[in-house]
C-alpha cells in the first residue's frame, strides 16, 4: 500500500472520480464530499451538527443512515468500508460565538459541499 496524503495525487474534486476510474483504490474522504450523490435526506440525516457527541454520531453512521449513505454509492462503483472520525467543527471569531444567533450575518469559509453550505445557512451565516 502506497499513502499519497495531503491531496497529493488528486484535489477534492478530482479524488471520487480517480475512485471509479481506478486511479486509486481507497479514499478517505470527508462525508461531505457525497453530497451530490446522496438524497436530501441523507444529507440531513447525517449532518454532525444533528449529533452532539461522538456516542450518537456513531449511532446515527452505524444504523440505517449510514448503511443508506454507503448504498448510494454501491451505483456508482463505490464500496463504503468504514466512517472516519475527524472530529467536531470549531469556530471561531472575532466575536464570542456561543449560540446560533451570533452566526447570524457571519461570512464562514468552507470546504466546497452542498452539506456543509446548508449547515451554514442554517446557522444563519453566509457561505463565504
Amino acid at each position: 500500500m502506497e499513502i499519497y496524503p495531503n491531496s497529493q495525487l488528486y484535489k477534492d474534486r478530482e479524488e471520487l472520480e480517480a475512485l471509479q476510474l481506478g486511479a486509486v483504490q481507497m479514499l478517505a474522504p470527508s462525508v461531505s464530499k457525497f453530497g451530490p450523490w446522496a438524497c436530501a435526506s441523507s444529507k440531513s440525516s447525517i449532518c454532525p451538527t444533528c449529533s452532539p457527541t461522538k456516542s450518537s454520531l456513531e449511532r446515527v453512521v452505524e444504523g440505517p443512515v449510514g448503511t443508506g449513505l454507503f448504498k448510494l454509492l454501491e451505483p456508482k462503483g463505490i464500496v463504503g468500508l468504514a466512517y472516519w472520525f475527524n472530529g467536531f467543527k470549531e469556530f471561531s471569531a472575532n466575536k464570542p460565538l456561543r449560540k446560533l444567533d451570533d452566526f447570524k450575518g457571519l461570512k464562514i469559509r468552507i470546504q466546497s459541499s452542498k452539506i456543509l453550505e446548508g449547515e451554514i445557512k442554517a446557522f444563519g451565516a453566509i457561505r463565504r
